[in-house]
């Protein structure tokens, strides 16, 4: 198989792109990677630090809240 070089973003948006069935499975596939649980630690860690640097608590947020938060961060709101 030949292989392409992408960037993260590009590798995102085809993923994006991919019908539901398929998304599960590049993330069942991504799951199974002995390093996940690091890298969920890491961004985890990482939102947090921005949520407070911005005078929020991560703790107590909604779900719904963090994930506005979260979009705000990505738009550089």
């Amino acid at each position: 198989m030949p292989t392409l070089k992408l960037n993260d973003e590009q590798v995102v948006e085809l993923v994006r792109q991919l019908p539901k069935a398929a998304r599960g499975e590049a993330l069942r596939a991504l799951l199974a990677d002995p390093e996940w649980d690091a890298m969920m630690a890491y961004g985890g860690a990482r939102l947090a630090d921005a949520l407070v640097t911005r005078g929020l608590d991560p703790a107590a947020m909604s779900p719904d809240q963090i994930e506005q938060a979260i979009n705000d961060i990505a738009e550089g709101r």
